[in-house]
């Protein structure tokens, strides 16, 4: 199945702009390919660090001057399973330097995604809420 996630992306990629190695694309279908990432480059939006980390891929995450992706980038910096650059921090010693951190990075957010898998999902959500209340 992954083989045939992995063709289909494959398609639309060639379907679409490239400049070099990198590809412009109108939509990713993010669990197809993180099985195939080895870095998550993103701006620390919530769904994508969450979908990152339960593939166990660590995070470039250049959030810019938005509080809450700044908050979640600064979090899972916390934990080792990302780097936090800005706008200046783009270039190619950089990031040189940040991936050659990728085997601590990727075993931090394997770590990462184990636990949060550990969780009971929206229903555990609701149950912690409900006993909250109740004190």
């Amino acid at each position: 199945m992954a083989q045939e996630m992995h063709g289909s992306w494959l398609r639309i990629v060639r379907s679409h702009r490239a400049v070099g190695n990198v590809h412009l694309l109108p939509y990713v279908d993010v669990p197809s390919l993180l099985p195939h990432a080895e870095w998550t480059i993103c701006h620390g939006g919530q769904n994508t660090i969450i979908e990152s980390l339960l593939y166990g891929v660590p995070l470039l995450v250049f959030p810019g001057p938005i509080f809450e992706r700044r908050f979640n980038a600064r979090k899972v910096v916390q934990t080792g399973a990302d780097f936090m650059g800005e706008r200046e921090n783009f270039t190619v010693g950089w990031l040189t330097t940040s991936m050659k951190a990728q085997q601590q990075a990727s075993a931090a957010a394997h770590r990462l995604g184990d636990r949060i898998r550990s969780h009971t999902g929206a229903a555990g959500a609701v149950e912690a809420m409900t006993n909250a209340w109740r004190l």
